[in-house]
């Protein structure tokens, strides 16, 4: 699953690949929330992100993109703030529905910003892992749904000439 890094800083972006690389983490980053929306349903494993790329149009959007999930699907979001930055406030106001945010505080250390990775991709491996088991299920449910419709019908047919029979 692929980490998507969004900060509008290149040396940022590029030291955070660094890191997620050398612990064999696949990444891909973007410059912008507006570039993030796109790639939120195409099964990524978690975002990091840096507030400096919460602004008004673009997180309105990405918003939209966060709500139109399925509902098995809480993408797991890490959110790097400055150190006098009120996070709990942060939070509330820009993803007052999500339930999967992990607020991390600069200065970052590099293995703080690795193991938060590792636990939201597990965390999004569990997810996928219960759509599947949904689809599984839904499956099922289908087959079942066929078997007694036919079962039904096989059991009406013989009865019917049975029961004009008996009528008669």
């Amino acid at each position: 699953m692929k980490v998507v890094v969004v900060t509008p800083n290149e040396a940022d972006s590029g030291l955070a690949v660094g890191f997620l690389a050398a612990h064999g983490m696949e990444t891909l980053v973007c410059a912008s929330l507006a570039q993030l929306g796109p790639l939120v349903s195409t099964g990524i494993g978690c975002v990091v992100l840096v507030e400096e790329v919460l602004v008004e149009p673009e997180a309105n959007a990405f918003h939209e993109a966060l709500h139109a999930q399925p509902a098995w699907s809480d993408l797991p979001l890490l959110l790097i703030a400055a150190n006098e930055s009120s996070l709990s406030a942060l939070v509330e106001d820009v993803f007052p529905r999500s339930g999967n945010v992990t607020l991390l505080q600069r200065p970052l250390h590099p293995v703080t910003l690795v193991s938060a990775v590792n636990v939201a991709l597990r965390s999004r491996q569990r997810q996928l892992e219960v759509r599947d088991l949904l689809a599984l299920r839904d499956r099922d449910v289908k087959k079942r749904d066929e078997f007694l419709a036919m079962l039904g019908h096989e059991l009406r047919n013989p009865l019917a000439p049975i029961r004009n029979a008996v009528h008669l």
